[in-house]
């Protein structure tokens, strides 16, 4: 399976692509979500058709494929306001 983008999306309304490869762990795309948004990786958790995903397992394993939402819940505060997500295009 070819490379693909991936909806990145908080429960705090923030939405956004991430081009990814589906060898990818979900700790390199914590590390990549980290990098586009500031927010701490180990604050971090994932869920996908409502189960709380291992990060140590990659896409494949669970059978995530392009056009997908990935959920991302926050364990503590997201650090960017707002306008700071806007100037970044974050479409909100």
């Amino acid at each position: 399976m070819s490379a693909f983008q991936l909806t990145i999306s908080f429960l705090s309304s923030l939405s956004f692509p991430l081009d990814i490869d589906p060898s990818n762990s979900f700790q390199d795309i914590k590390e990549k979500i980290e990098a586009r948004t500031g927010y701490p990786h180990f604050d971090q958790r994932f869920i996908y058709l409502g189960k709380s995903i291992s990060e140590d397992r990659s896409l494949s394993d669970y059978d995530v494929r392009g056009d997908t939402k990935l959920h991302v819940s926050a364990t503590g505060k997201l650090p960017l306001c707002e306008n700071v997500l806007k100037k970044k295009n974050f479409g909100v």
